[in-house]
Parts: structure tokens; C-alpha cells; sequence
């Protein structure tokens, strides 16, 4: 009898190690599944970032266009003040031309009755002194 419940006994201890490894063994797997979980919830983070980042560089690259357009068109602005100062600076020239060519008639026809006038005032004046 004894040495029936020392087998019981030992029955008893063997199936409480089972029921030991059991649980530990439940532990381990429940650890494993909370770790997994965690890798899968930081992936899905990770994730998310990576498309605010694209987000963010797709925004950053339409931003680098919008300034390169700009550019462009102060470029385009910047070469239309240059032809406008060009022509600005030929029609400023013309008018001194026009004005050049005015005052060159002016005193050609000045300087013709000056002259004219000069001599016959000349002539006049010789004259006077002649007959006198």
C-alpha cells in the first residue's frame, strides 16, 4: 500500500510537472503571440510613416515645380523689362535724333539768315563807310 501512494504521489507530482510545463510552455507561447503583435503594430506604424513621408515628398517635389515655374516666369519678366529698356533706350535715341535733326534745322536756318543778314548788314555797313 505504501508503495502505492508514493506511485500515487509521484503520479500526482509527475502530472503537476506537466501541468507546470504546460502553462509555461502557454506563457511562452502568449509571450511569443504579445512580441509578434508588437512586430505587427510597429510594422503598421512604420508603415504609415513611410506614406507621410511619400506625402511629404510628393508636396515637396510639386513645391520644387511651383518654385521652378516661378522662376521661369521671373525670367521670362526679367527679359521683358530688358526689351522694355531697350526699346525705351532706341526710342529715347530717336528722340534725340529728332531732336538732333529739329535743332540742326534750326540753326541751318538760323545760321542761313544770320550769315545772310550778317553780310548784307556787313555789306550795308561797307557800304556806308564807302559813300561816307
Amino acid at each position: 500500500r505504501e508503495r502505492e501512494r508514493e506511485r500515487e504521489r509521484e503520479r500526482a507530482r509527475a502530472s503537476v510537472r506537466e501541468c507546470v510545463r504546460e502553462r509555461e510552455g502557454e506563457r511562452g507561447r502568449a509571450r511569443e503571440s504579445e512580441k509578434e503583435s508588437v512586430r505587427e503594430r510597429e510594422s503598421v506604424r512604420e508603415s504609415a510613416c513611410e506614406r507621410v513621408r511619400a506625402r511629404e515628398s510628393v508636396r515637396e517635389r510639386a513645391c520644387e515645380r511651383e518654385r521652378a515655374r516661378e522662376s521661369v516666369r521671373e525670367r521670362a519678366c526679367e527679359r521683358e523689362r530688358a526689351r522694355e529698356c531697350v526699346r525705351e533706350s532706341a526710342c529715347n535715341s530717336e528722340k534725340d535724333r529728332e531732336r538732333a535733326r529739329v535743332c540742326a534745322r534750326g540753326r541751318e536756318s538760323e545760321g542761313a539768315g544770320e550769315r545772310g543778314g550778317g553780310r548784307a548788314r556787313g555789306r550795308e555797313s561797307e557800304g556806308a563807310g564807302e559813300r561816307e
